[in-house]
């Protein structure tokens, strides 16, 4: 059966290859795409996502959210995803439109509809989803669950101690965290080890599907932006977000008691997680992946989008 996602995202080169795996998947039935600002500015974003849908042909409606965090002033990561935010790949302007409801009321009516059976995979900063929460405050018992890509266990990429998604909002992130809603964690330490290395690469770029020409423009920017911090990989964060929930033995996951960083400046978005233990009264509110099996990430990758067909393991 397939079941019914939102993808929550800011496009972003790795969102565009969370997107094209999505949309290839046999397992996945996009119900929407929202929109929020985080690698780049909203309307940037937004333009992206109707321009990557139509590149996709792929015919959802696109829900326009939040264009600053809860709190906080917007920083976009425009360095780390080139002009325009798809690594350099232009595509054909859009001529669709986004939806006239914000992404928060989109939430909530797709998930009213799905009767409980709606998933959301959030690729960016989570203020649409708390957004949403504060709004429908009963909307933590139509959703199923919440992939996010975001967090880290160790260290992060914007600070020493915190991962961009979760720093763009840390407010946002402990609203959804504080929910009650299930929540799975792909974060920072576990997308660095889902990683392409360049013989993967080259494997995926021999595949025969219409993405293969642009998706090589994206996968040469990303190496040359990860060559010029000393990486001879290519992490796709976003693109292992969607493929954990198109395969769930892909990641494993331990469940734990989260909570997020939101006075200190410093330590501004570091996600904090620890085992349940009986002294502490805090709940377990997260699964957080732990490990990847990073071979048969790569085997899906290259089935979907090559057929269409999720492989068996």
């Amino acid at each position: 059966m397939h079941r019914p996602v939102i993808i929550d995202t800011d496009p972003g080169v790795d969102d565009f290859i969370a997107l094209m795996l999505a949309k290839q998947s046999d397992r996945l039935e996009i119900r929407g795409v929202t929109t929020v600002a985080g690698n780049l500015p909203l309307e940037i974003v937004t333009q992206n996502a109707l321009n990557i849908i139509d590149f996709l042909d792929l015919h959802v409606p696109v829900a326009k959210g939040a264009s600053k965090p809860l709190k906080r002033q917007q920083e976009s990561a425009e360095a780390f995803h080139g002009k325009g935010g798809l690594g350099g790949v232009v595509l054909p302007i859009s001529q669709n439109r986004y939806v006239l409801q914000p992404a928060w009321d989109f939430i909530d009516e797709q998930a009213r509809q799905a009767e409980g059976r709606l998933e959301l995979i959030a690729l960016g900063p989570l203020t649409n989803v708390a957004t949403a929460l504060l709004k429908y405050p009963d909307l933590k018992k139509r959703l199923k669950c919440i992939t996010f890509m975001g967090g880290s266990t160790g260290g992060g990429n914007r600070t020493p101690y915190a991962e961009f998604n979760i720093w763009a909002d840390p407010e946002a992130a402990q609203i959804v965290w504080e929910s009650g809603i299930p929540l799975r964690m792909v974060g920072l330490d576990i997308t660095l080890k889902g990683v392409l290395k360049a013989q993967d690469i080259q494997d995926v770029l021999r595949l025969e599907h219409p993405y293969t020409p642009v998706l090589r423009c994206l996968l040469e920017f990303l190496q040359q932006v990860n060559a010029r911090v000393g990486q001879d990989f290519v992490p796709l964060h976003d693109a292992l977000a969607v493929a954990s929930v198109i395969d769930a033995q892909l990641l494993d996951y331990t469940l734990g008691c989260g909570i997020v960083e939101t006075e200190s400046e410093v330590y501004r978005g570091r996600t904090i997680v620890r085992k349940p233990l009986l002294e502490n009264r805090q709940q377990p509110n997260v699964w957080v992946g732990l490990d990847v099996d990073r071979e048969q990430f790569i085997h899906l990758l290259k089935g979907i989008l090559q057929t269409g067909q999720t492989p068996n393991l």
